[in-house]
């Protein structure tokens, strides 16, 4: 469930170290002599941009100021990719006059988890709740070769996540579920 940040971050990256290879290639060759009209032991850069920024007062704050927003952009992106739409605790509270109610959501995810990986048929099952203002129940199932899809539909349908949406006292809980056929595995008899 790949989502639009996951593949902006897949190009960024992909570009980045395209960039950067090719600089360093550039720099080795350059090191070695690869460029007969420029002797290798010659200054990477002209001497008139050296003196440029020797005398330019403005370019050493110009210099600073893009090496700040690149900072900046980068500290930006990395905490972007700690954000995460998963729920640590979901409020039940019914009635805030006695105080409040929180389920913590890994209790929720291990009870379906286990109850559906407990279905003959099912090799694994794995839970998330997500959302922040919304929540949503996400369940990918790893089937093997006994598995009937039929049943384990109507299973997940009448027992699962009516539990899951009593457990969490939201009717209206999404529940989003993935099967995931087996592919050849062989699983021991339960």
């Amino acid at each position: 469930m790949g989502t639009a940040v996951d593949k902006i971050d897949r190009v960024l990256l992909t570009l980045l170290g395209l960039l950067l290879v090719v600089v360093g290639a550039l720099g080795l060759a350059l090191s070695f002599g690869a460029f007969q009209d420029r002797p290798a032991s010659q200054p990477v850069l002209p001497e008139q941009v050296s003196d440029f920024a020797d005398t330019t007062g403005w370019f050493w704050w110009a210099a600073a100021a893009a090496c700040i927003l690149v900072g900046v952009l980068a500290l930006w992106w990395l905490l972007a990719q700690t954000r995460t739409d998963r729920v640590g605790h979901i409020d039940v509270t019914v009635d805030e006059t006695d105080g409040t109610t929180a389920v913590p959501a890994g209790a929720v995810t291990s009870a379906v988890e286990e109850e559906v990986g407990s279905f003959l048929g099912v090799h694994r099952a794995a839970a998330r709740i997500r959302g922040r203002s919304t929540h949503r129940l996400e369940l990918v199932v790893d089937l093997d070769e006994r598995a009937d899809l039929a049943e384990i539909r109507r299973r997940l349908e009448q027992e699962t996540a009516p539990r899951a949406r009593q457990a969490l006292d939201n009717p209206a809980l999404p529940v989003e579920v993935e099967l995931r056929p087996a592919t050849g595995q062989r699983s021991a008899p339960r």
